[in-house]
């Protein structure tokens, strides 16, 4: 099992790989340790319910600790302070919260969902009503690797760029929101005209996987720019 991708059959310290990626996904950014891994091993609407006797919370935090350890020996996360019992998500544990049970790609089908997305990345920057931009986009993961097997997510890192505008920003996206139809609170419309870009440019397609919050030298490893100033390279796809 590698960080992005998971066998839907896979575990981790006997435990599903998908329950500990849902758990994961609930730490967050923030530490944890063996006691409150064994909580966010429960979905959050179980959080108040859970009346464990003396000996089930032994049992949960002893199997919560042994996940730890195999958590950590796989590198998905990381110690937060210098006692190792406090730990954090590291950069493969964040991709393997991006992770999800979809079946596996041929080279060929995940170059095809890659030219739709870049169609898209067109369209946005083509269409003058939106007030966001794509200005880069770097592709980095399995995909580079063209002597893969077959493939998972494809994972893309884009960097928007708001267009400039007479009107304020925030005037601006709540009109785009309120004509949309949709009942959002203030934060909702405010956020509306940056959502909508990513709504488009995923396709809703689960195999397309977007980044927007990390810089580019955060990325560790290959990656290979696609977009840049708004346009679509020529060699934006890999060759085999």
């Amino acid at each position: 099992m590698s960080a992005g991708t998971f066998d839907k059959n896979a575990s981790i310290a006997g435990s599903s790989a998908k329950r500990v990626r849902d758990a994961l996904r609930r730490a967050g950014w923030g530490s944890f340790d063996a006691a409150l891994l064994a909580k966010f091993m429960h979905s959050k609407k179980d959080w108040d319910r859970i009346t464990w006797s003396p000996i089930e919370r032994k049992r949960a935090v002893k199997h919560a600790d042994a996940l730890l350890r195999e958590l950590a020996e796989r590198g998905f996360i990381e110690p937060f302070n210098e006692s190792h019992e406090e730990f954090q998500i590291s950069d493969a544990g964040r991709a393997l919260c991006r992770a999800k049970f979809i079946k596996r790609l041929t080279r060929a089908q995940a170059l095809d969902k890659l030219r739709a997305f870049l169609g898209r990345v067109s369209a946005v920057n083509d269409n003058a009503e939106l007030l966001y931009a794509i200005e880069k986009v770097y592709l980095y993961g399995s995909l580079l690797n063209k002597s893969n097997a077959d493939y998972g997510d494809i994972d893309l890192l884009v960097v928007l760029k708001r267009k400039p505008i007479e009107e304020s920003f925030v005037d601006a996206s709540r009109r785009r929101a309120i004509a949309s139809g949709k009942v959002l609170d203030f934060k909702g419309q405010i956020d509306f005209a940056e959502n909508e870009v990513w709504l488009i440019l995923s396709g809703r397609d689960s195999y397309i996987s977007l980044d927007g919050y990390r810089y580019p030298d955060d990325i560790k490893g290959d990656k290979w720019l696609i977009v840049d100033d708004g346009l679509v390279l020529r060699d934006a796809i890999p060759t085999d």
